[in-house]
């Protein structure tokens, strides 16, 4: 059995998520294609010491994805994989003079484990299709983030974060007609980063080396990179 969800969605920042079915009651051996668009558009902020101002961001972002229920221990569970394709453009003010930046490439990899603790056991579609009256249900999971966005580190605008990110999640879902109430409760932990960037590690125009707070810069058209 295969399910196909398209979410087109515009959405303020990439942390966001959409899990389709997260702690929902559904037959185990089910499959999950998810097709998603999401729009980014707003400012971004730098480190108050840097000579970088109004920076603003408008970013396309479609995902493609997949999942799968299973049974684990006579609980119903899920797994999905997500890849999201970042491009746009990113404007902003560098030593005062107006520079432009264009990106285009994977993001980073999420993989996402969740079981239901309480409420919809492991149920075949046979036996799910005789079920007559839904349970809330109460589930915890996991989300990794891996590294594997497109990331350089002579840039300072970059797609990938370099780095790890891991969300465990407590959800309640509830039943109402139709529909279910989604209730989750998360936290979000990172890997350090692997490497530090350079402020203006790739200039425009001819580069006069200027030490600034441990970075380089220049006054001469610097570029984000």
């Amino acid at each position: 059995m295969i399910c196909v969800f398209v979410p087109i969605l515009a959405i303020p920042v990439l942390a966001q998520d959409l899990e389709p079915r997260a702690y929902s009651a559904s037959p185990v051996g089910l499959n999950f294609l998810v097709l998603g668009f999401g729009y980014s558009t707003g400012s971004v902020l730098f480190d108050p010491t840097r000579p970088i101002s109004n920076v603003k961001a408008n970013l396309n972002i479609p995902t493609a994805g997949y999942g799968r229920t299973f049974g684990l221990f006579g609980r119903q569970g899920l797994l999905t994989a997500r890849l999201p394709y970042v491009w746009g453009n990113i404007d902003g003010a560098v030593l005062q003079q107006s520079r432009s930046v264009r990106r285009s490439g994977l993001a980073d990899t999420r993989v996402n484990f969740s079981i239901n603790l309480r409420g919809s056991p492991a149920r075949s579609p046979t036996e799910f299709a005789q079920l007559r009256k839904r349970s809330f249900i109460v589930g915890a999971g996991l989300t990794a983030s891996s590294s594997t966005g497109q990331y350089d580190p002579t840039k300072l605008i970059n797609i990938g974060t370099n780095r790890w990110a891991f969300k465990p999640e407590l959800g309640i879902s509830y039943p109402l007609k139709r529909c279910s109430t989604l209730i989750c409760i998360s936290a979000l932990g990172y890997s350090p980063i692997t490497r530090i960037i350079s402020l203006g590690a790739k200039f425009a125009g001819r580069p006069r080396s200027q030490r600034l707070k441990g970075t380089s810069a220049t006054r001469s058209a610097p570029g984000f990179g």
